[in-house]
């Protein structure tokens, strides 16, 4: 039998919507990995180990609720996914460093629109991932936490600015993972470690409003 970081996204996705596997299992599983990985890969920035575990119990309490009244098809499409967000994108809680050392990295107040998309279809976040000062370069490094490296070859990078992202995904840490694209930054990051990446058209993914400050 596969081990769960070996299932496709969709896969993985079918197996909880099933209940095959519980939202915690799965949860437990990519920590565990992220745990043992990432000293040496750099992905994340930050890991929600605490705040995860509560999520996965919530999404398994939803699912019981919905098996217990045979309405397992109002689960949302992505119900218990794990996943974890750039450091450029506000989670309610975590703090945002945007992967810079000049700037107090303090709790946000509340989920930005991307997180609150992914959230309210089901996902589970284990995270931030690790992004270059500002999403500004091509590599995902900065002077606030390790710099992420390719799974496939710790000497080199792999790429920015959804650099940490992709290569969690790569090494099994994540399932898949949001990014963000301005330039470059999931296309790049996707062809460093032999990922498909997928930049959406205009108005397909919430941007949220600018707080212009």
């Amino acid at each position: 039998m596969a081990e769960i970081h070996e299932l496709s996204a969709v896969a993985l996705r079918d197996a909880l919507r099933a209940g095959a596997l519980s939202a915690r299992e799965a949860a437990a599983h990519f920590l565990a990995r992220i745990g043992e990985q990432n000293p040496r890969l750099g992905a994340f920035i930050t890991v929600t180990e605490e705040q995860a575990a509560r999520d996965a119990d919530d999404a398994d309490a939803a699912f019981h609720r919905a098996s217990k009244a045979g309405a397992v098809d109002s689960l949302p499409p992505l119900h218990g996914m794990p996943v974890a967000f750039k450091d450029l994108t506000d989670v309610s809680g975590v703090p945002t460093s945007h992967g810079s050392a000049a700037l107090e990295a303090r709790p946000a107040l509340e989920d930005g629109a991307l997180a609150a998309a992914l959230k309210g279809a089901g996902v589970v976040s284990l995270g931030k991932t690790q992004v270059p000062e500002f999403g500004l370069t091509a590599y995902s490094e900065n002077r606030i936490a390790p710099p992420s490296r390719n799974p496939y070859s710790l000497s080199r990078s792999s790429g920015g600015s959804s650099g940490g992202s992709a290569a969690a995904v790569a090494a099994g840490l994540l399932p898949f993972a949001p990014g963000s694209d301005g330039g470059g930054s999931i296309r790049i990051p996707a062809s460093a470690c032999g990922l498909v990446g997928l930049k959406p058209g205009r108005g397909l993914v919430p941007a949220g409003e600018s707080p212009g400050d």
